[in-house]
């Protein structure tokens, strides 16, 4: 690698074992590698052998980077409620050399064949009941020592039972009654619709059209094998999720080769994409609509999802939730006969999801995903569509009225949380833009600058190009 000069955006890095504990690796830049940058510098250590990978610079310098607040947690980051871990990795696409000895090693003896009966026949019970998990990949670096004792093994037994009993079901059921009783003052119902919550708002972003279809092949799989009536509903409302996802990702609807085809595709994810919940879809069908010029539809799908989003609603994908928002849930939900996903489009509206690059947002917010994705409340998307369709179609009246009811909407921060203010403050600021109120989209970026999660970085960009083009105008 000596004397290749190696461009900053493809960083090679190389994994060294020999000086390293058992199961660990040092990563190492390669020579040649460019060390201008300053982020560079903050997250590697100097030797005389070479540069290499400081995990505690790395880790602080994400810490120092993020757009919310974050806190160390081991070898993790989480979030300020200590609700998840966010474990960053390099993915290596070889078998560490360190590894190699659990493939090949001999094993005439260890683990005798009454011990790999015993796991063929109760898994990993005996080891349990035992206090004694084996680690037959690193054996130096047991991750199970100490970790499985007389205080804990009763309870891991349970759990088990109840898969082993009961299948995902049952293990469900334990979660829900040892997890979150002490923390939720309702119905074991209620709970395990908020555990649901939990789990789904945990689930990523498909990045490319291929990785959807390879998630709805995996759905259609467990849908015809799961019989938990809740993992089934899991998959389901998973599977809505991914139409949202790949219906941003297909060609523009607007120009091109075979658009009345294309937007017959978009037609079928979105009728996928409204069974979500009660709001989300139907947004992105209003901003389908937008985008083909169909204004007057897009208004009165806007109107119906305002008509939605009434104060009793839960807003889904929050880190906590307070008992007074478990109680709406319960209100709508607790007395009904109805499907887990019925009930949330009954009680629940969740956050609009833009792709990068999405090919249904409007144009004039096509700079907020130029370099990731964002996340919407849908009122205050709602009032931005209303705007945008009055403005084109020149109805001034509705128009301004659509603009004051966003005013309303984000001053009042209704459902608009903390971590959303930011991003609501530069929709406010383009809208405002277009209608010529230009104090009142410097107040509007200056606040969404200045707010402590989530900023908006095209805030503080579309500031500068609007004052740019000012100069541009007094110069000439």
């Amino acid at each position: 690698m000596k004397g290749v000069k190696i461009p900053y955006e493809y960083a090679t890095l190389m994994m060294e074992i020999d000086h390293a504990h058992p199961g660990f690796s040092q990563l190492k830049l390669a020579d040649g590698f460019e060390t201008s940058s300053p982020v560079l510098k903050d997250m590697v250590t100097e030797t005389d052998e070479g540069l290499y990978l400081a995990p505690e610079k790395f880790m602080r310098l994400f810490q120092r980077e993020h757009s919310t607040p974050v806190s160390l947690h081991g070898p993790c980051i989480s979030d300020r409620n200590l609700s998840y871990d966010i474990a960053i990795c390099f993915r290596c696409k070889s078998l560490p050399h360190n590894a190699i000895q659990w493939v090949y090693r001999h094993r005439k003896q260890w683990p005798p064949n009454v011990i790999i009966d015993a796991i063929v026949r109760n898994g990993c019970i005996s080891w349990i009941e035992n206090c004694y998990c084996p680690n037959y990949f690193i054996p130096e670096q047991n991750m199970f020592q100490g970790k499985v004792n007389t205080s804990n093994n009763q309870i891991l037994l349970s759990a088990l039972d109840n898969i082993i009993g009961d299948g995902t079901s049952g293990q469900i059921s334990n979660v829900v009654s040892k997890g979150l009783a002490s923390t939720m003052k309702s119905s074991s119902t209620i709970q395990q619709d908020f555990l649901f919550d939990k789990i789904f708002a945990q689930f990523g972003n498909p990045k490319k059209i291929s990785h959807c279809y390879r998630g709805l092949v995996t759905i259609t799989s467990l849908l015809h094998s799961e019989s938990s009536e809740y993992v089934r509903y899991v998959c389901k409302r998973w599977k809505s999720k991914i139409n949202q996802y790949m219906l941003q990702q297909l060609p523009c609807p607007v120009i091109g080769h075979n658009v009345e085809n294309i937007r017959r595709r978009y037609h079928k994810h979105l009728q996928e994409a409204i069974k979500h919940d009660a709001v989300t879809g139907w947004l992105l069908y209003a901003s389908f609509n937008y985008v083909i010029g169909q204004y007057n539809i897009a208004i009165q799908i806007t109107d119906y999802v305002l008509s939605k989003c009434t104060p009793d609603k839960v807003c889904q994908g929050l880190s906590f939730y307070l008992q007074r928002q478990v109680n709406y849930y319960a209100k709508h939900v607790d007395t009904k006969s109805i499907k887990l996903n019925d009930k949330l489009k009954l009680a629940t509206i969740s956050l609009v999801t833009y792709l990068q690059h999405s090919s249904v947002i409007p144009e004039e917010l096509q700079l907020e995903i130029e370099n990731h994705i964002i996340t919407v409340t849908p009122v205050v998307l709602c009032d931005c569509l209303k705007f945008l369709c009055y403005y084109h179609l020149r109805d001034i009246s509705n128009r301004q009225q659509a603009l004051r009811d966003l005013c309303l909407t984000i001053e009042k921060k209704y459902f608009v949380a903390q971590e959303q203010l930011s991003l609501s403050l530069t929709i406010w600021g383009v809208c405002s833009e277009l209608s010529g109120d230009k104090d009142t989209v410097y107040q509007c970026y200056d606040k969404a600058s200045l707010c402590e999660e989530d900023v908006c970085i095209t805030a503080k960009i579309r500031k500068t190009n609007l004052l740019n083009r000012q100069e541009v105008i007094f110069s000439g």
